[in-house]
Parts: C-alpha cells; structure tokens; sequence
C-alpha cells in the first residue's frame, strides 16, 4: 500500500511538472502568435536581446548572435530568422546553394551568401542599388542579411535612432503617409475645404482596405465625402491597393455657415490595425 502511494505520489508529480512546462511553451506561443498589430520589434546594435512588443527575447540562444554594422557599407545586418519567425512565417536554408529563402506570407524572397542581388516572387534585384557590395555574410556560422531591405519588403517600417544605435521595426508600415494624425482649420462659411491624405500599401501584394468618414457635431447642412482613385464615396468604401501602390485619399468638406465641426477618417483592414486622422474646424 505504501509503494503505491508513494508510485501515485511520483505520478502526480510528473503530471504536474509537464502541465508546468506545457504552460509555459503555450503562453511562449500565445505571445507571439496572437500580438495585436501592430508588432513592434526593437534590435539595438551589439546586443543578443530583441524586444517585440515590450517583452525582451534572446536573438539567438544557441550563438548569442547579434545586429552589427558593416562600417563599409553604413547597414545594419541581424540574424533574419529572428525577425520572421517572430512574425510568424518560415525562413530556409539550403546549405549547398548558401541560400536563404523567405516566405513571407504572399512574398517569396531568395537571398544567396555573397550575393548583392536577390529574388523577389521570381525578379531579380539589387539588394542596395546605391552600393552593390551590400550582401548576406556569414558571421560565427550565423547567417547575417542586410535588415532594411527585407524588413521594407515585408511591408515594415525601419527607424535607425544613431544616437542609442537602435533599429525599430513596424510592421505592419502605416498606411497613412501623414506623421500629424491631427488637422485645425478654420472654417469660414460657404467654402469648400480640401485635405489630401496620402496612403501607401506596404506590401508585394494587393490588399483590401475600408476607409470611412464619420462627421461629428457638424451643422446639418454641411456635407462631405472623399475620392480615391477617381471614385467618390459620401461615408465609406473598400479601396483595393495594388502591391507597393501610393495613392491620395482626396476630402472634401462643404460649409454653409461659420461653425465648429470634427471629422475622422479611418482606414482599416484584415492585414491593418485601424488608423485615424482628426479634422477639427474651428470658428474664425
């Protein structure tokens, strides 16, 4: 009876101790996996920890890797698993070509060590055109890949911040092309009021977005609406964007009297989280 209990007694141990470590894998999992957009990922040069989102993670456990810069070209090149796999999708490697390959949800991209040039879904590129020795190197049996050139062809947003020597990724990149998300004007009565918004898509491929236009204490017979791509809509409308397209979001905002008044538009998306930009008029 004793050998009994102390047998369920090692089982009830193990049990709990693999529920401990299963846990642990599954919230590891979660936090990646499930992070809201957008994802923002900080690498600072010289340094084998990444933070996504606020939480810091190891670049490379098993080489202790880290971002360096190539002072003979002035980039910045990282372990670029790192940065996919946190993004959730695959990079391979063919050791017999010296090949990375990159699957980036619709974007394939071939890198070859050595190599200036690169494959994107099947064209032939030039990694930097404005300096051609920029390339994929082996650095400690790591793979090191030029950041800026992958990160913008997977539709993020680099920042370089010299003075901390910190590389911020967003990805996704914004689709407003405005750093103010903020408009005063004054309306003075009778007039039409114009705001040219551009917009980008990030991607190498198309995408869908929602753009809508909401009027917030606004005298009634005001009115407003808003082209894109030479099609108007009066509230909102699903814009498609073809891969890498810039466009202007046109607004049009009709007064028939001096008043206040706020609009917002908002644009969103399956690939996007939701962005927002405030008109506000005010009285002369």
């Amino acid at each position: 009876m004793k050998n009994k209990c102390v047998i369920n007694r090692y089982i009830l141990i193990s049990i709990l101790i693999l529920a401990f470590f299963l846990n642990l894998v599954i919230v590891f999992e979660v936090s990646l996996s499930d992070s809201k957009l957008p994802v923002t990922i900080i690498y600072k040069i010289n340094s084998p920890y990444m933070t996504v989102n606020g939480k810091s993670l190891e670049i490379d456990p098993v080489t202790k890797a880290t971002p360096l810069i190539v002072n003979e070209w002035g980039r910045a090149i990282i372990p670029i698993r790192s940065l996919i796999e946190v993004l959730n999708d695959v990079v391979e490697w063919n050791a017999v070509e010296k090949k990375v390959l990159i699957k980036f949800k619709n974007t394939i991209i071939e890198l070859w060590v050595n190599s200036p040039k690169v494959r994107i879904d099947g064209l032939e590129f030039w990694i930097d055109s404005a300096n051609h020795n920029v390339r994929p190197i082996i650095v400690n049996g790591r793979t090191m890949v030029p950041l800026r050139f992958v990160a913008e062809n997977i539709g993020c947003k680099v920042e370089w911040f010299s003075k901390e020597r910190i590389i911020k990724i967003t990805f996704p990149s914004p689709l407003m092309q405005v750093e103010n998300r903020e408009i005063i004007r004054i309306a003075k009565g009778n007039e039409k009021l114009s705001f040219d918004v551009p917009i980008a898509n990030p991607f190498n491929w198309r995408t869908k977005i929602k753009v809508r236009l909401i009027s917030n204490d606004c005298p009634k017979d005001w009115s407003s609406d808003f082209c894109v791509k030479n099609t108007c809509y009066f509230k909102e409308g699903e814009i498609v964007l073809e891969k890498k397209e810039k466009t202007v979001i046109q607004i049009s905002i009709y007064t028939t009297s001096v008043a206040k008044a706020n609009y917002t538009l908002i644009i969103s998306g399956e690939e996007f989280p939701e962005e927002s930009l405030y008109i506000s008029l005010k009285e002369e």
